[in-house]
């Protein structure tokens, strides 16, 4: 039931996971938010979905993927 909040949150970190461990972060994120089909036939490596998220990472770590 992806419609409860706390199963979704498991869902998703679960999937981002998995595509974290097939592919780059920043691809992984494209596939996250398009589909791992529509990431590819995108034919880019990097969004501006994917851009944003890691901006808002590295501001809240201080840190670099």
């Amino acid at each position: 039931d992806l419609f409860d909040p706390y199963k979704n949150i498991q869902v998703g970190a679960k999937y981002l996971s998995y595509l974290t461990h097939k592919y780059d972060v920043e691809f992984a994120l494209v596939c996250y938010n398009k589909g791992e089909g529509g990431a590819q036939s995108l034919g880019v490596r990097s969004t501006g979905y994917s851009q944003h998220v890691l901006n808002i990472y590295n501001k809240l770590t201080g840190g670099d993927i």
